[in-house]
């Protein structure tokens, strides 16, 4: 029995979308079969999230929790991205963008940090 891949190119996208997609959850998982995009798009995507494996760095902070981030984190989130969209628009220098991180902090990021800080730990002993 032969097991190497077979590509098999989807010709019409349409109706990929509408009479095979809606199915993907049910069918088996089919290994001999290797799907073949014929939308460029999509096929230049998939071949750039490839490539960015190499660099990606993963958060590791995604699996743990913050109590002062779930309470405050959108507030706070809204001081580091205008500070950061000032200091890339030339609005903000470095020692502004530096002042606006301070502020981050005192207004509840050192809070973060310590939690995220303290579950890491407890994560990874």
């Amino acid at each position: 029995m032969n097991f190497l891949p077979r590509l098999a190119t989807i010709l019409d996208q349409d109706k990929w979308q509408q009479e095979v997609q809606p199915f993907s959850s049910s069918r088996p998982k089919e290994p001999g079969y290797k799907i073949h995009d014929s939308d460029p798009l999509k096929v230049e995507a998939a071949k750039l999230i490839l490539e960015n494996e190499k660099f990606a760095v993963l958060n590791p902070v995604y699996s743990l929790e913050s109590e002062n981030f779930n309470t405050m984190g959108s507030e706070l989130q809204k001081i580091i991205t205008d500070a950061t969209y000032k200091y890339i628009l030339g609005s903000l220098d470095l020692n502004g963008f530096k002042a606006e991180v301070e502020k981050w902090k005192k207004s509840g990021g050192d809070k973060i940090i310590g939690e995220y800080e303290a579950a890491y730990k407890e994560a990874n002993s």
